[in-house]
């Protein structure tokens, strides 16, 4: 990604989540109150995110957190918990409509389990080709518009808040090279949808692992190959102890996307400076975090080839091919799936009008710089 390139998309990701949308205890809470707090009134929520405690996406949530009630001069306090805190992490959206909670730090790809589409807010293969991508479509393209009202279509009860654009991830990490097609068609690899689905439509032997159990399958060979997340997660969930190579471009999940979503009555009783607060941190977090994730990626890179891991990069024909893949998946799924055909219609028509400006920016590195 060039440089400036990325320092507009900064900027833009940035002012992104300040739009928002328009549309340790551990009992239950009570009922909301329908009135509206007092100015001066003191505010407490209680919100759990889906990253493990210790976790780099944990920290980045517990950081926004604490910067919401520093920007808020403490009138509105989050008692912020890790995944599984309170209840179980598959079980997010029920915990928030029923008010068990009073928001959830999440990703869109969790509700899958209601309708596929929604994976779509967080990656689409073979459309965005850079995380920031995809953050000027929520922005700039009615993307948020679209994935609120989505929610909404389902009775989720939840006010959604971009928190973060996520780098793009490894591939996979495997015992064997792997540079073409043919190279996991000997395999049994780990992936989650879509493009899980992708691939096992096209004669690839794919098997849904729980994060958790990525590293461990592995280790005792369960599966050949497997992939989770970013290089900087990656590292801190120990791939580099089980595996001897490292295969990239992540054309499954060029970038992502972390948000919060609070309970509906809950945003709406919030007094408007207050609202102002929460838009303000999700906006200076989509900055802070995209920024730092980065830099530790490139670190965590350094370290995987200083500790003997090898690179294989993916051919371009194997990236075409699948691209591919993943549009004609994405077509057949538009012929019977309205949500589906209506996000991925309105990514296209971004995409279309963004991608040859976008392209005419992209300027090569300087090779003095590289010597």
């Amino acid at each position: 990604m060039r440089k400036i390139l990325m320092s507009l998309c900064f900027l833009c990701a940035c002012l992104m989540a300040a739009a928002g949308c328009s549309s340790p205890a551990n009992a239950p809470s009570s009922a909301p109150s329908d009135s509206v707090p007092a100015a001066d009134e003191v505010i407490a929520w209680k919100i759990q995110g889906f990253n493990s405690a210790g976790t780099t996406n944990d920290s980045y949530a517990r950081n926004l957190m604490a910067r919401i009630t520093e920007l808020s001069g403490g009138r509105l306090q989050i008692d912020y918990y890790p995944a599984d805190a309170i209840f179980p992490t598959s079980e997010m959206g029920n915990a928030l409509r029923d008010g068990i909670v009073d928001g959830i730090n999440f990703y869109a790809g969790q509700f899958t389990g209601i309708d596929e589409a929604f994976s779509l807010f967080n990656s689409t293969p073979g459309l965005f080709a850079r995380p920031t991508d995809q953050a000027l479509w929520f922005r700039y393209g009615g993307g948020m518009e679209l994935w609120q009202e989505m929610a909404d279509s389902y009775d989720m009860n939840m006010h959604i808040l971009l928190s973060g654009v996520v780098d793009g991830e490894n591939f996979l990490w495997s015992n064997r090279p792997i540079h073409e097609i043919e190279d996991m068609q000997r395999l049994t690899v780990r992936f989650m949808p879509i493009f899980g689905s992708v691939l096992a439509d096209h004669g690839i032997s794919v098997v849904a692992l729980p994060g958790t159990e990525v590293v461990p399958g592995l280790e005792r060979g369960v599966i050949d190959a497997g992939e989770y997340s970013t290089p900087d997660f990656d590292r801190s969930m120990g791939f580099q102890d089980v595996a001897k190579y490292v295969i990239r471009p992540g054309i499954h999940q060029p970038g992502g996307n972390n948000s919060i979503a609070i309970r509906q009555d809950r945003w709406d009783n919030l007094p408007d400076d207050l609202k102002a607060v929460v838009e303000a941190a999700c906006a200076e977090a989509v900055l802070n975090n995209f920024g730092d994730q980065r830099m530790k990626n490139i670190e965590a890179m350094q370290f995987f080839e200083e500790a003997g891991i090898e690179v294989c990069l993916l051919s371009d024909d194997a990236v075409n091919t699948m691209n591919q893949w993943a549009q004609e998946w994405l077509e057949q799924k538009c012929e019977t799936n309205p949500w589906m055909k209506r996000v991925v219609d309105s990514q296209k028509a971004f995409v279309k009008n963004y991608a040859a400006y976008s392209d005419s920016m992209d300027l090569p590195w300087p090779q003095w710089m590289l010597n």
